[in-house]
């Protein structure tokens, strides 16, 4: 595991993602976890605005399978998506957002500046296997939704 910093741009959402299921492709992703998240999502975006991302909770990154340069989100989808949008809004198009979290997201658009935040300290792993222990280990104990949603990860 080795520290990295990283662009915006060079973010992928993990289509894997157990919180999500399986996706087809980004954009998929993208309406899956606005889905699961709905105003979470904007109060996340608004916190990044506001204050920055948090300085102990790295994102957790593999290179992406496809070779482009990449880097997969194997834990921080969430705070990737929330960047994702910060940085332009257009990425909306064609998703299913309820109209009060757009224009919220829109708004927080125009004031954020991807400086602000870049480069993202990230951690990479080589593999998807050797980011599982971490987020395993990391996940939440007893009978919550994240820890049944964890457990499974091997």
């Amino acid at each position: 595991m080795s520290a990295k910093n990283l662009k915006i741009d060079q973010l992928e959402l993990d289509v894997v993602n157990p919180r999500i299921s399986k996706a087809n492709d980004q954009h998929e992703a993208m309406q899956r976890i606005i889905d699961d998240q709905d105003g979470k999502l904007g109060n996340l975006a608004e916190s990044i605005v506001e204050d920055g991302l948090n300085p102990m909770d790295r994102l957790l990154v593999m290179k992406s399978e496809g070779g482009n340069g990449k880097y997969t989100v194997l834990d921080g989808n969430r705070r990737a998506l929330a960047l994702k949008i910060l940085k332009n809004p257009n990425v909306l198009t064609g998703l299913d957002v309820c109209s009060a979290l757009q224009k919220k997201l829109e708004k927080l658009a125009h004031t954020f500046n991807p400086k602000d935040v870049e480069p993202i300290a990230c951690y990479e792993v080589a593999s998807r296997a050797d980011g599982n222990s971490w987020i395993r280990a990391a996940a939440p104990a007893g009978k919550t939704k994240d820890a049944e949603l964890f457990a499974g990860l091997a």
